[in-house]
Formats: C-alpha cells, structure tokens, sequence
C-alpha cells in the first residue's frame, strides 16, 4: 500500500476527492516558476462612501497569475480589518468596496493566505505614504 507517488498522482487524487478539475490550479502553482508580484493604490471616496482598490500584478513569463485576494479595510487603527475577497485575472484589478467611513489603512491578504511577492502601496489622500500592504506576501 505505501509507495511513492508523482504530483500528477496527487492532482487525480485531489480531482476524485473534490470532483473539480485541478489542471490550471497545478499548472499555475506547481508546474510554473515564480510568484506573483503584487503592488497598487487605494483611495477613499467620501461621497460614494466606498474604498477603491488598483492592484497590479508584474507579469513574467506565463502571463498573469489568477487568484482569489483578500483586501482587509482597516477603519480604525489597531482594529481587525473588514476583509473582501476579490478575484485577481490580469494584470490589473480595480475593485470598489463599500465603506461607512474613510479607512485607516487597507491590507492585501490580511489573513497570510497566498504566497506573493509585495511592491510598493501608495495611499492617496491627507497624510498617506508609501508603505507596505500589511502581514500578506514576502
């Protein structure tokens, strides 16, 4: 019973389990170098009451990488983000999330789910600066 056993294996073991086909998951993750490489912009919209969200993806060999992201909205600082999950399908995604007042901060993958390489963040607005998208990435 016990012998070793190849990726692709593993991909058929894993398609049976959840009755999804898993070829572009492996085919991304797996079979292809790198990592995505991520950096963007927000700014708060005080008369529509929402957060708009650029994020740019750098794209290397293979085209862009696909992926669900979470994007925390932190309102106050020191409190635990309101996080959205968007879907990452190109080289730029530009998301709106609603928000009753202006954030704080916003945190690409607030949670530590996806591996990611982080760029620069540039908050527009009074008192914002260049800093990092939070605990998310390397």
């Amino acid at each position: 019973m016990n012998a070793n056993a190849s990726s692709l294996d593993f991909q058929h073991a894993m398609e049976a389990a959840s009755g999804q086909d898993l070829g572009a998951f492996f085919a991304q993750w797996l079979h292809r170098p790198g990592i995505p490489k991520l950096d963007g912009t927000w700014t708060w919209d005080a008369t529509a009451k929402q957060v708009r969200v650029t994020v740019r993806q750098t794209v290397t060999d293979g085209g862009p990488f696909r992926f669900p992201l979470d994007v925390g909205v932190i309102g106050t600082a020191g409190t635990a983000p309101r996080v959205t999950t968007v879907e990452v399908t190109g080289e730029t995604l530009t998301a709106t999330i609603p928000s009753d007042a202006a954030p704080s901060d916003v945190v690409l993958d607030p949670d530590t789910w996806l591996l990611f390489e982080r760029g620069p963040v540039r908050a527009w607005g009074p008192g914002r600066a260049w800093g990092p998208w939070g605990p998310g990435g390397q």
